[in-house]
Formats: structure tokens, C-alpha cells, sequence
């Protein structure tokens, strides 16, 4: 009964209480004191009809749970793009947090959520069904530079509990790595027919770099309109064996500008900021028009 109630106390604080310094480190350090078993619980997402079945101890899905959102900003931008949009991809979908939202505000669009790990897929199809949502087809596949075999490396994050850290590699790190198909954008519109993605987001700790140069042909012809893309120092370089200022010159040779948009103004990125602390997500688009799109939406 104590538990109950210190558990609703500590989601109204998270929810409610107006200063948000510190939140998420008390959160992590006293939730579990506070929850009565089961840790999976359902939750909605804030502002959205979107429900999500949510596993408590993992980072992502405890925010989602506590706080309403996650990447509350970035998530706004990103339903505002994607109400314009016919074909929508989401690489690194992880739980298909971006997937629900983007067929939440458009229901008619094609989505093609790409998640190689198979036990975080099972909790995206579970929230698929939760929402009786089927434009979204979850795709198996990592996407890389090429398509090849590929080894799925779990991880965990410096907290131990961020289920959203898996990344591939080409090789072999350690024996419990699992052997993952890869594919090539390019390749993968080529076999599905597929002439424009309209907007697209990827989150792949690391493989940003290989993902683009898997996608240069779509890039060279302007085909993909807009681009929603992590960028982390510390994760691209010793996973993906790349800079950020090298993901966004892939881009920049394309044609593409790259902006920072936050609270609807937007702001361009320098190709050779470096992108350190807890990254960047910023927005790529072909032409500037797709970004008073989004601005003005």
C-alpha cells in the first residue's frame, strides 16, 4: 500500500513539479524502491492517443512512463514533418516510439521502422497492436554501407539499464554478439520499389556514417527530403569509426543542410562542429522549403 503510494507520489513529482534539474537522476535512483512488481506498465504518450507498453527498468521506456515523453522537442518536430510525408523510415526504431507518432498524425503514410534486435522488435509489435496500428511494417534488417551480414553488438550504456545502445559491427566483437542481416538504403528501395522517402529518421549509435554511404544514391538525386539524425562524438567514433563532422560532410557534399531546431526557429550546423556531451538531433533537408514546412505547420 506504502509502495502504491509512493509510486503515484513520484510519477505526479516527475510529471508536474515545475523544475526539471535533477529529475532523471532521482528517477533512476529511487523508482524501484517506489514500484510494486510488475515493472511492465502501460502508459500514454503525452499530447497523443499513442499507448505504450512500458518495461520499467529499462532507460527509454521508465521516461516514457514517468515523464509522458521522450525527446518531447524532437518528437514535436518530428509529427510535424511527418504529417506531409507519403513513405516515412525510421532506422533505429527501437520500440517505435518515432513509428507510433509519425501514424498517430498520418494515418495513410507507408512506415518502415528497421530494428535488428529481435527482443526489442517483440515490444514494438506489441505496441503496434496496443495502438491497432498497421502502416508500420517492422523491417529485421540493420542498414549499413552494404548489403552483408552483420554482427549485433548489445549494449547497455554507462547507466546499465539504456536498452537503446545496441550497435553493428562488420565484425565479431565478443561471442555473445549475434549475426544480423544489413542492408543498404539503396539497395532496399531498389528491391521494394520504393523511388522517395519523404522523410526519415536514424538513430543507429554510430552506423550514421556507414547508413549514409549506403544511401548515396538516393541522396545524389535529392530523394530523400528530410533527415532527422543523431549525432554523438562518443558513440560515432569508436562504434561507427567516424566523426560527426564527417556524417555531416557526407550530407553537405550531397546538397543537404543541416539545422538545429528548437522551440520552432531554426539554426544551421556548422559541417565542422564537433558534436560532444549527450549529441545532438539535428535536421537535414534537401531544400529549404522542406524546412518551412516544418516550421510553419
Amino acid at each position: 500500500m506504502l509502495q502504491s503510494f509512493s509510486h503515484d507520489a513520484l510519477k505526479f513529482y516527475i510529471r508536474w513539479f515545475p523544475i526539471a534539474k535533477g529529475k532523471i537522476r532521482l528517477l533512476s535512483r529511487i523508482w524501484k524502491w517506489c514500484t510494486p512488481p510488475p515493472y511492465s506498465r502501460e502508459a500514454q504518450v503525452e499530447g497523443t492517443p499513442i499507448r505504450m507498453r512500458c518495461d520499467l527498468t529499462k532507460f527509454v521506456q521508465r521516461h516514457i512512463y514517468f515523464f509522458g515523453h521522450f525527446e518531447q522537442a524532437d518528437c514535436a518536430n518530428w509529427m510535424k514533418a511527418a504529417r506531409y510525408a507519403n513513405t516515412i523510415f525510421d532506422v533505429g526504431a527501437n520500440v517505435g516510439l518515432y513509428s507510433l507518432l509519425a501514424a498517430s498524425v498520418n494515418p495513410t503514410a507507408t512506415i518502415y521502422a528497421f530494428e535488428p534486435t529481435a527482443s526489442i522488435q517483440t515490444e514494438f509489435e506489441t505496441n503496434l497492436r496496443l495502438n491497432t496500428i498497421q502502416t508500420v511494417q517492422i523491417e529485421s534488417f540493420a542498414v549499413g554501407a552494404t548489403s552483408a551480414s552483420g554482427f549485433l553488438h548489445r549494449s547497455v550504456g554507462p547507466t546499465g539499464d539504456n536498452e537503446g545502445t545496441n550497435y553493428v559491427t562488420a565484425g565479431k566483437l565478443r561471442d555473445t554478439d549475434t549475426e544480423v542481416r544489413m542492408v543498404s538504403l539503396d539497395d532496399f528501395c531498389l528491391q521494394r520499389g520504393i523511388e522517395q522517402i519523404d522523410l526519415l529518421k536514424m538513430d543507429i549509435e554510430g552506423g550514421e556514417y556507414d547508413a549514409l554511404v549506403g544511401a548515396q544514391g538516393l541522396l545524389g538525386r535529392k530523394a530523400v527530403k528530410c533527415l532527422f539524425i543523431e549525432l554523438l562524438e562518443r558513440v560515432a567514433v569508436p562504434q561507427g569509426g567516424h566523426t560527426t563532422v564527417e556524417v555531416k560532410q557526407i550530407l553537405h557534399n550531397f546538397g543537404y543542410t543541416i539545422y538545429k531546431v528548437e522551440h520552432g526557429k531554426a539554426v544551421q550546423v556548422p559541417v565542422e562542429k564537433v558534436h560532444t556531451g549527450n549529441g545532438d538531433n539535428v535536421i537535414a533537408v534537401a531544400d529549404k522549403a522542406s524546412l518551412e514546412q516544418l516550421l510553419h505547420s
